[in-house]
């Protein structure tokens, strides 16, 4: 079947803005990039909208999935950035706590360098049952290798050389760099990163799908989701239809319009907090350039409803709120009745944790709307690979399109790129030092 998703836009508080010239303005340049995209679409031109119609490289990716979970207790994803994200928030469907670890293998993502955090990961793992995954798209990743070089020397202390081999795989750009040559001269699995595929767009590829299936996640079903929306995607004649482009074009208009500076994305379901992670890069390092870009902001509900939803509601009107919400009525434990004849709390009884969950999202959407704050309110019917696929390619287009709108490259970072020049050269000075 399809993917089936209510979504709706309802920036609140501008009432009329589809008759607004501005808007015009915006849909008048919208039609061009969208036009452009269509053609990538059909002409396979960009990685990240092919990689859906693609099935036939997802048999290796299985094949090594299942290899390493066949033995290994533990896997652990060294990566950074687009290299970690896309993977966690595909692994979280298998969430069954808050841990940094998901599934069975269990699989940790180390993704953010610390002193102290490497060596106790290390000190916890069992080597023999242990397999490491390197991802670094340059393979000149200075933390990855970092991490890397302490996981090979803790393997070649617990075992023969000889093992050490299957218990790492890498995922690297082609051509010249140290992550390769390191695979070559260890004998490891290597897969290639897709060349003209930068991390926060790589999720699709065998960068996010050889963990996710080493979690459990149906591969299959995350492309085919993702299909899904491209599918619809050159079948719209309007192109206000499409949800990610209206909104790329509210994006713009309450920028232009409101001033909005800030977006926040906030789900009700803790699958994807992750999800949330993966999308504060995907827009800041596409979008934050030449003085532009709106900073995104995440919030979790409902959590979130007991910390940031005052600042949301009552707070410097600066922020455009999509809250992301998946069907949940029914699901979940019944609240039994505990508190039968206490006054009060009749409410909660004969309900699961979906009911209330579900009420309190469209509570937070209501009231939302009420204070005038601009909000978009995303449906999804389950909560599953395909939808959360089909929601992931969704935000990708989106972003594309709202730097096309700012007149700014979605697929380059160059200020990043000069810090990472930078620390090779502060680490090159300290060692020159003593």
């Amino acid at each position: 079947m399809g993917i089936e998703q209510t979504i709706s836009f309802r920036p609140a508080g501008q009432a009329g803005f589809l008759e607004d010239p501005l808007f015009d303005e915006i849909k008048s340049r919208l039609r061009p990039l969208v036009k452009r995209m269509v053609e990538e679409i059909e002409n396979g031109t960009a990685s990240y909208l092919s990689l859906p119609f693609l099935s036939d490289d997802l048999n290796s990716v299985q094949a090594e999935a299942d290899r390493i979970r066949q033995s290994s207790t533990d896997v652990v994803v060294l990566g950074v950035g687009g290299s970690s994200l896309g993977a966690q928030a595909l692994c979280a469907l298998s969430h069954r706590d808050k841990s940094s670890s998901f599934g069975n293998p269990k699989l940790h993502f180390p993704d953010n360098l610390s002193a102290n955090s490497m060596s106790v990961l290390l000190d916890s793992l069992d080597f023999e049952t242990s397999h490491f995954i390197v991802i670094s798209k340059s393979g000149n990743t200075a933390e990855t290798l970092a991490q890397m070089a302490l996981s090979l020397a803790g393997a070649r202390k617990s075992l023969i050389d000889s093992d050490v081999r299957e218990h790492f795989s890498v995922v690297a750009g082609p051509g010249h760099n140290a992550l390769r040559r390191i695979a070559e001269i260890n004998e490891f699995a290597v897969f290639d990163h897709p060349d003209d595929l930068c991390g926060r767009f790589s999720v699709f590829s065998n960068v996010g799908l050889l963990p996710a299936a080493i979690a459990g996640i149906d591969i299959i079903a995350v492309r085919r989701g993702a299909r899904d929306v491209l599918e619809a995607f050159g079948r719209e004649r309007d192109v206000l239809e499409v949800p990610a482009v209206m909104g790329a074009a509210i994006h713009e208009y309450l920028v232009r319009k409101c001033r909005i500076g800030i977006i926040v994305i906030m789900p009700y379901d803790t699958r994807l907090d992750s999800f949330s992670r993966w999308f504060q890069q995907l827009w800041s390092e596409s979008l934050g350039k030449n003085g532009k870009g709106t900073t995104p902001l995440r919030a979790l509900g409902p959590a979130d409803q007991h910390s940031q939803l005052q600042l949301f509601l009552d707070g410097p009107r600066d922020k455009f709120i999509t809250m992301i919400i998946a069907d949940t009525a029914g699901q979940g434990p019944m609240i039994t009745d505990e508190f039968a004849g206490i006054d009060g709390l009749d409410y909660l009884i004969g309900h699961t944790i979906g009911d209330v969950v579900a009420a309190e999202a469209q509570a937070t959407v209501s009231t939302l709307i009420e204070c005038g704050r601009p909000v978009r309110e995303i449906r999804l019917p389950d909560l599953n690979e395909r939808t959360t696929g089909a929601l992931m390619m969704s935000f990708m287009i989106e972003t594309v399109l709202t730097a096309g709108l700012m007149g700014e490259d979605a697929f380059n970072q160059p200020s990043v790129e000069k810090i990472k020049k930078l620390t090779i050269s502060n680490l090159e000075e300290k060692k020159l030092q003593g």
